[in-house]
């Protein structure tokens, strides 16, 4: 577990990102994703139980693939990285990892401006941005 900086790339801000941030706020929530468990004796519980229910939601929508699990996300994205041709090192480090060789270590080892100019290069162009319409603050 690592505490770091990491920018918003600039279609969740179009979703509503920031929005959703200050309602959240406004609520009093002391988390970004209030939904999931926060037990501070088992810290991964909510990255853990979020896996599973993404397992389950696989399994229930025939998604039978185990090579296709919730860390799936993570190589799509560096995949989309290198298309976009971010600097390995810098994908790296949007996705928490260690670069091999390198002393940085998470996101000490570029600054939030350079981190977010790479994110902003990503895209996942069949994404229906057009069809989603957020629902924030429970509208």
């Amino acid at each position: 577990e690592s505490a770091r900086e990491l920018p918003i790339h600039p279609v969740m801000k179009k979703l509503g990102w920031d929005e959703y941030v200050a309602d959240l706020k406004d609520k009093g929530e002391e988390y970004l994703f209030p939904d999931l468990s926060h037990d501070q004796r088992k810290p991964k519980n909510a990255a853990d139980r979020f896996s599973k229910w993404f397992g389950f939601w696989q399994d229930k929508n025939g998604f039978v693939s185990k090579n296709y699990d919730f860390h799936a996300f993570r190589h799509t994205f560096q995949r989309a990285c290198r298309d976009a041709d971010v600097d390995t090192h810098i994908g790296n480090l949007l996705t928490g990892r260690k670069t091999p060789g390198t002393a940085a270590d998470y996101g000490k080892g570029a600054a939030l401006t350079t981190l977010a100019r790479a994110l902003a290069k990503v895209e996942f162009p069949t994404f229906p941005l057009a069809a989603y319409r957020p629902n924030v603050g429970g509208e």
